[in-house]
């Protein structure tokens, strides 16, 4: 057991890291102490709890375990194979071995639970294809949590194992990767051995999840360790490290942010009447534009699909791919796509990263539609509430016969917006259940619960707006980009249309006039 003391020693506290055990009688006995320069937790508690027990670790190396993993006895054998994966020669890599990772199972996604099924294919795929390119051949490999093994002499020497400031190192585990890097360390990847991991199960802590995943890697995109890792790197290797970390999202941030501003677009053509100079563009450029979100939802399936098919052949994934089109695996992803853009492009612009906790359990509770709508308003149902409505104002006011072949995509991403809490919940359309949802709504709204949570979510973080007000304000700022768009189009078209046009070194085609 770890525990942490302070003693009061003349005006002031001073703080000791104590490892405690209890005798054969149950009382606690003390076997080390370490005097602390302060208070150890500042930051998150995990890597204050990890770098605080780091002086009592036995050992050269180190293996920390999460609580949401599972060992098994014949994986326990194949230890001393990993710890000799750290011993010389090692001509593979430049620089000593001070990581060994290696692949984990996903033991929730036999929880019964579709959702369960579909992140611990994502993370399947990620911890074992994805990680093998890494290590060979882009060299680029870092770490990525637990349960790695890790050098203990070589990070006690550098700060530890983890960086606990709040905020800034949300994704505290990443740095151990970057501090290894920076100070000439290399990072292995072997598959012989793997240990049992547990994921969230229900939509709510998965979106949990990956906002947080989302918000870390934000946050650390402004940290000096990414930076100094950054500048080092070679051309290669550090395109291999921005398409493996920072483009993961950066990427559905740029989808789905021009997505949206497609509907903003049109009704301001509409409403200037001039969409029907654009109706030879609608079944070409536009239509693409509209088509990148499910886009995004295809690209998402193809790894877990090439995954099984290189696992199991093509009949176990030709069954795997009717098994995602049942369970409308599309609506997830977009769904999750959705708020990785929204808590990465918010992080990026305001701040205020904060640690998702999650239950820990195999979840398949019923979630209240209020609690539904507390969690997914700023990010989802707003957004879809917006481009509804825009798209109702294109459509009233066009006179284009084929708008909806540029707009049936984006119909479809506010469909999924709205759904995916509902068809992901669990008996969420019976109606016992629904009527008990309608009346908790109605004692929230009455009882101040709505008042609440917008406070909470208001002073979430003294740097940023609060999350409904960052979500009208971006969709606002589309709405302004939009009429910018609106009132260019508009020139042009004057422009063209005036004799001077040509000396103005105007170049206008003549669909427009």
């Amino acid at each position: 057991d770890l525990r942490a003391d302070a003693q009061r020693k003349g005006h002031g506290q001073v703080w000791y890291a104590v490892c405690a055990r209890a005798d054969a009688d149950g009382r606690v006995v003390e076997e080390a102490r370490v005097q602390l320069p302060g208070d150890p937790i500042l930051g998150e508690g995990k890597p204050e709890n990890q770098n605080m027990a780091l002086p009592f670790a036995h050992g050269e190396k180190l293996q920390l375990i999460d609580m949401n993993q599972a060992g098994y006895f014949e994986e326990a054998l194949k230890m001393r194979c990993l710890l000799e994966e750290f011993e010389p020669p090692q001509r593979s890599k430049p620089g000593p071995i001070t990581i060994v990772g290696f692949p984990e199972h996903v033991f929730t996604q036999s929880s019964g639970f579709v959702t369960a099924f579909f992140i611990a294919m994502q993370e399947h795929y990620f911890c074992s294809l994805v990680q093998r390119v890494l290590d060979e051949p882009l060299d680029i490999r870092l770490h990525y949590g637990h349960p790695d093994l890790l050098d203990k002499l070589h990070f006690a020497t550098r700060g530890g194992v983890s960086k606990a400031s709040k905020e800034i190192n949300l994704s505290e585990d990443v740095f151990a990767g970057f501090k290894t890097t920076n100070a000439g360390g290399a990072v292995a990847f072997r598959e012989y051995h793997l240990v049992g991991k547990g994921r969230p199960t229900n939509l709510m802590e998965i979106n949990g999840f990956f906002a947080k995943l989302a918000s870390g890697a934000a946050a650390a995109c402004s940290t000096r360790d990414v930076h100094r890792f950054a500048s080092a790197l070679p051309l290669v290797r550090l395109l291999s490290y921005y398409y493996s970390s920072l483009a993961f999202y950066l990427h559905d941030v740029i989808v789905l942010h021009v997505t949206l501003l497609m509907p903003y677009l049109l009704s301001t053509l509409a409403l200037l009447d001039i969409d029907h100079e654009f109706n030879s563009y609608l079944s070409d450029s536009l239509s693409l534009v509209a088509l990148l979100p499910l886009l995004i939802a295809t690209v998402s399936c193809v790894p877990s699909f090439a995954m099984v098919v290189y696992e199991r052949g093509y009949k176990a994934a030709g069954n795997f791919l009717i098994g995602m089109l049942l369970t409308v695996s599309p609506v997830y992803f977009i769904f999750i796509a959705q708020t990785k853009s929204y808590h990465f492009a918010r992080t990026v612009a305001f701040g205020g990263a904060r640690y998702f906790t999650p239950q820990r359990n195999a979840s398949v509770l019923h979630t209240t539609f209020h609690e539904l709508y507390a969690l997914f308003a700023p990010s989802h149902f707003f957004v879809a509430v917006d481009v509804a409505f825009m798209l109702s104002i294109a459509h009233v006011w066009s006179v284009s016969p084929r708008l909806l072949q540029a707009t049936w995509a984006t119909w479809s991403l506010v469909f999924c917006f709205y759904s995916a809490p509902f068809l992901y919940n669990p008996q969420a359309f019976e109606l016992p259940f629904l009527l008990d949802d309608l009346s908790r709504l109605h004692d929230w709204l009455r009882h101040g619960g709505w008042d609440s949570w917008h406070r909470a979510a208001s002073a979430a973080s003294s740097s940023a707006l609060s999350a409904p007000e960052h979500a009208w304000n971006s969709q606002f700022t589309l709405a302004a980009r939009a009429f910018f768009y609106g009132f260019v189009a508009t020139y042009i078209r004057i422009k063209a249309r005036a004799p001077d046009s040509v000396a103005l070194g105007y170049v206008v085609d003549g669909r427009f006039t």
